[in-house]
């Protein structure tokens, strides 16, 4: 293939994920069946520190008796940097958001954690958070309420009014 051939043919794919994540990764609820059970255990190393935490790594004790958001993300979806800036609000109101890399390059991730720089801790998944949490597709958000139970789990990038109904549900935010 010539330059412009390829060109062409990247720009098409670049088009066609764009489209793709718009019109059918929509806000989704999933996995009813782990509604309400305790979350997975996990244990993974923070890269990008965030004024809401100052320890090297996250663990389910690292939140507990406080609501938490767990945003999977990877660096070739183009809604996560969003999703990231959609729960930036919710820091400041006690609720624990922090991202995790999942099925993605660390080198690659890494370089797009950098460039947006998130005002919450990020982590790259070294657990197998991705499997312990059912993740199939990115985004993925999972709220955990001061309990330690997982409250709701979407797929998809999320409206800000359902992402704030969910915080209010689980007595995250008033």
């Amino acid at each position: 293939m010539n330059k412009k051939t390829q060109k062409f043919v990247s720009q098409c794919n670049i088009f066609l994920i764009i489209i793709f994540s718009f019109f059918f990764c929509k806000e989704k609820p999933i996995n009813k069946a782990n509604i309400s059970n305790k979350a997975p255990d996990f244990k993974v190393p923070v890269f990008h520190l965030a004024e809401n935490l100052t320890n090297k790594e996250i663990s389910l004790a690292t939140f507990k008796n406080k609501p938490a958001v767990i945003l999977f993300t990877a660096s070739y979806c183009p809604t996560c940097e969003y999703m990231f800036k959609a729960f930036a609000p919710y820091v400041h109101q006690g609720v624990f958001v922090f991202g995790v890399g999942a099925y993605d390059k660390e080198e690659l991730f890494r370089l797009k954690i950098k460039s947006i720089k998130p005002q919450v801790p990020v982590a790259f998944d070294t657990d197998n958070m991705a499997k312990k949490y059912g993740v199939e597709v990115l985004p993925h958000t999972v709220f955990i309420n001061a309990e330690g139970k997982i409250h709701a789990t979407f797929y998809g990038t999320m409206s800000e009014e359902r992402i704030k109904n969910n915080l209010k549900d689980m007595g995250a935010i008033k």
